[in-house]
């Protein structure tokens, strides 16, 4: 056997050597894992391929319990055999050990599983929290990193030892520097500092939480765990190895990474660009906040070894080294600085708003430490990961820029304003140049020029799409930021401009077919758009459920190439599949695309993929809960635009007939309805009088316009139509996972987070206040992804005017915010009460906090919270199931915990 320091080595020479005890490090058992999903893969797509074969008789005997288990059995059996299939003791140790990555072990290995922690100066201190013979444990308070004994529930510090093997000076084998530096890790009591931060419970076991000597400050005060981040950028596919360290303006966090075999198909700016999307997806998907997820991707092609001097002996990353081979790449970072760009501050090469857009891209992009290519014109910034302290450094940058303007009698009188913070936390690069833009000023020679950075990508919470094709999105967005720019006036003014645009936009799509073969056969399977968002996750699953065999399952998402986007497909499958057995996963395929481009930005493979689709659930949508002014623009590509080329790939044809289409909208838009605005015309109709939308936020508003043109021009095209109207969609039945952006799960998290529970008039002798009682229309995202799927297997079976009166409204309304604090105070006792004013005033002060971005939610003088009483909703679909989904909860509140 060879000798090799490479990782990807370790399992064949573990099936050579056969071990009975091994010890490896956090990184390796990420490895064993993904081992295992690939056989769980395999073996699925095997037993599919049995079960679909008339000769395999003994395959298609199996149920679909049975299927599942052999193929679970076989993920087992390869991790087993991965170990050299006679293991009977593996020790974790070297690193903080996930907790979930812990369960997968214990789950898997028919051996026993131990966490060890131990130092070399102190031998081992404790296996599986539970200390050693002999050993004394205390903690050290560091008020300088945040970790205090007061801390709850459970007290937390540095962990200080005293052990029987402690190293005596005599011992050591160091320079007198370094002696020096360990005398003083000795306190005057004789416990030794061991730089690890930790938390005692009550039956004394201790819990390691993080390296002290690790964390990085950073420029907000808050600190970088580059260990913790590491653990979440190894869950995606595209990452093989990865370290994680700051740039020297203590605001910008790099990943290192080396990519997976996944990622072999992508190379050069295209791969860089897919391991940062891919990264902050599993960032997201894990709750870490916004300042802790790389910002800038660096690429090394060479796997990490300990021949190279990038791994340790035993395995270990060797940050120093990792970092001083790419240090030229890290300091390009660093070196990047915002400064003024040149020719700037003469306004002569800026021709329009669409020009000043650009130009605000591009010092974005400075401030984000990314290549300009990845801001979003239409995006707001807070969005693409603009933090207070970011906006004032772009605010800085712009000021040249203003001043040219002002030189060339172009500046807006509103520049000012728009350059606030106030302004900017709402703001996206297109908003803020044509706030700072005096377009009555430009000479009549010059046109609106459309804004030339990339656009069409959407929010972070956006469900849908892909790398856009540049063609067509600069071509979609001509239009856009002309209509805009050229808008004068007032914001509500501009506002009806882009309303009527977008509505023209639509309705000016591609004319109807005169011949369509409508007795022809609808293929049988199913689109889903939006399949890597919360609802998406679950309604992959539902509609593999639902279209039976042998019916696939396409999941469109924004990806580099149509295998990672099934690889991010089958990754946000919740749950592995939850209870789908081989054969529906099997039918489950992940297509990269783009709701905001022609054909849905489908490649041509793609498209003659999915020759066979017959249905389309159209569930993408960006959500972002800005007032109808200032929020439209950013919205209005994902939730409005994005209609005709839908509208596009359902129509019918002379071969073929019309795709069936089920839209998921909202239940907000009973209530636009109920102010008189109920289809297209109407809305096109507000516009061209003064009305204000101020009762309406700019999702409702988006997803009410697109409900009414899809509704119209489906009818027009003889496409079979229905859609669902789901209130706000909440963590599942079975609880545990839930849509970490929406507001009701940022005040659930805030809480545990925080330690603290408003007391808004919940409990006996408590002044009622308003909003707090306003009664939340919930909806299990289960519960919605069965309706929906149900739903559009009906609209499928339909003709045209069958199905486009079919609109359920999925809701249950029994529940307030008081009454989930209620719950989650009982789910989390060790919560303590304070004053709305109180738990208002500490969320203020906290920007790490996820209700933090919707404090104004809360009236500072009263403590009144600014949601709007929902209107009568008659036939209204109630899911029921109150008390189970108290009981998730309960337990996704629990989890916050962990």
């Amino acid at each position: 056997m060879t000798p090799s320091h490479d990782p990807s080595a370790l399992f064949p020479a573990l099936e050579v050597i056969r071990p009975t005890d091994i010890i490896m490090v956090p990184a390796l058992c990420q490895a064993l894992r993904a081992e295992y999903q690939r056989e769980l893969v395999r073996a699925r797509a095997h037993l599919a391929h049995a079960a679909a074969d008339s000769s395999s008789a003994p395959a298609r005997a199996l149920s679909a319990d049975a299927v599942e288990a052999a193929c679970l059995a076989a993920g087992a059996q390869r991790a087993v055999d991965a170990l050299g299939g006679r293991v009977g003791m593996l020790g974790v140790g070297g690193a903080a050990v996930d907790a979930k990555l812990l369960a997968f072990l214990r789950s898997v290995l028919p051996c026993r599983v131990s966490v060890a922690y131990g130092l070399s100066e102190t031998g081992g201190i404790s296996s599986n929290g539970v200390l050693s013979p002999n050993v004394q444990v205390r903690l050290l308070d560091r008020p300088d990193f945040g970790y205090t004994a007061e801390d709850k529930p459970l007290p937390r510090g540095e962990i200080c030892v005293k052990t029987p093997v402690l190293l005596r000076e005599d011992d050591w084998l160091c320079s007198e520097e370094e002696k020096a530096a360990m005398r003083a890790r000795f306190l005057p009591d004789g416990f030794f500092r061991t730089g690890d931060i930790g938390a005692l419970a009550g039956d004394g076991t201790v819990i390691i939480i993080d390296r002290a000597s690790a964390l990085v400050k950073m420029h907000n005060g808050q600190f970088l765990s580059p260990d913790k981040v590491e653990s979440v950028v190894l869950g995606s596919p595209l990452v093989r190895q990865c370290v994680v360290c700051m740039a020297s303006d203590g605001a910008t966090v790099i990943a290192v990474c080396v990519p997976a075999a996944a990622a072999s198909g992508v190379d050069g700016v295209d791969l860089q660009k897919a391991l940062l999307a891919d990264i902050r997806r599993v960032c997201a998907h894990a709750l870490l906040p916004a300042h802790e997820t790389p910002h800038v991707v660096v690429l090394d092609a060479e796997p990490w070894s300990s021949a190279a001097g990038t791994l340790t002996a035993s395995g270990k990353l060797n940050r120093r080294a990792v970092v001083a081979k790419h240090a030229a790449a890290i300091a390009a970072v660093a070196a990047d600085a915002v400064a003024p760009v040149a020719g700037d501050g003469t306004a002569g090469e800026l021709r329009s708003a669409g020009d000043l857009c650009s130009v605000v891209c591009d010092v974005a992009a400075r401030v984000l430490h990314c290549d300009p290519s990845v801001v979003a014109a239409d995006v707001p910034f807070t969005a693409q990961g603009l933090d207070s302290l970011m906006m004032i450094r772009l605010a800085a940058a712009l000021g040249d820029v203003a001043g040219g303007l002002a030189q060339s009698g172009r500046l807006a009188p509103t520049a000012a304003d728009a350059l606030s913070l106030s302004f900017l936390a709402s703001a996206s690069p297109s908003s803020l140049a044509s706030a700072m833009w005096m377009s009555s000023s430009t000479p009549a020679s010059v046109a609106a020029a459309p804004c030339t950075s990339p656009v069409g990508v959407t929010s972070a919470s956006a469900t849908a799409g892909a790398a856009s094709t540049p063609s067509a999105a600069n071509a979609t967005h001509a239009t856009v930021h002309a209509d805009i720019t050229s808008a004068g006036g007032t914001l509500t003014e501009r506002l009806h401009a882009a309303i009527r645009a977008d509505v023209a936009f639509v309705t000016a799509a591609s004319p109807i077919p005169t011949t369509v073969n409508a007795a022809g056969t609808r293929g049988k399977s199913v689109l889903i758009t939006g399949a890597a968002g919360f609802l998406g996750r679950f309604l992959l699953q539902a509609a593999a459920a639902a279209f039976p065999p042998p019916a696939t399952v396409y999941g469109l998402v924004r990806a580099a190439s149509d295998a990672v986007a099934h690889e991010r497909v089958l990754s946000a499958l919740p749950a592995g599949g939850g209870a789908l057995v081989a054969t529906d996963l099997a039918r489950i395929q992940g297509v990269a695309g783009d709701v905001t481009v022609e054909d849905l930005g489908l490649s041509p493979a793609a498209s003659a993929l999915m020759s066979d689709v017959g249905t389309v659930i159209h569930a993408a949508a960006a959500v972002k809960f800005f007032d109808a002014v200032r929020g439209y623009e950013s919205l209005r590509d994902t939730n409005v635009r994005s209609a005709k080329h839908v509208l596009q790939f359902c129509a019918g044809t002379a071969d073929a007939p019309a795709r069936a289409l089920h839209y998921v909208s909202t239940l907000s838009v009973v209530d636009a309805a109920a102010e008189g605005l109920s289809d297209a015309a109407q809305l096109a109709a507000a516009c061209n009088g003064s009305r204000s939308f101020d009762k309406t936020d700019a999702y409702t508003l988006t997803k009410h316009l697109a409900e009414a043109l899809l509704r119209s021009r489906a009818s027009a095209r003889g496409i079979p139509f229905s859609c669902s109207r789901p209130g706000l969609i909440t963590w599942p039945t079975a609880g545990g996972v839930a849509n970490a952006d929406d507001w009701l799960c940022r005040l659930v998290r805030s809480c545990v987070q925080m330690h603290l529970v408003p007391l808004v008039g919940q409990h006996p002798g408590d002044a009622p206040l308003a909003g707090w009682h306003t009664p939340i229309r919930f909806a299990p995202v289960d519960f919605v992804a069965a309706s929906v799927a149900h739903a559009a297997v009906a609209t499928a079976t339909a003709s045209a005017s069958d199905a486009s009166a079919f609109v359920p409204c999925l809701a249950n309304a029994s529940l307030t915010p008081a009454a989930v604090l209620r719950e989650v105070e009982a789910a989390v006792p060790s919560l303590r009460r304070v004053s709305v004013h109180a738990w208002s005033a500490a969320l203020r002060g906290m920007m790490q906090i996820p209700f933090h971005p919707l404090a104004h939610l809360i009236a500072s003088g009263t403590g009144a919270l600014s949601l709007t009483s929902p209107a009568e909703v008659p036939g209204a679909a109630v899911t029921g199931g109150e008390e189970a989904w108290k009981a998730a909860l309960a337990v996704y509140a629990s989890t916050l915990l962990v």
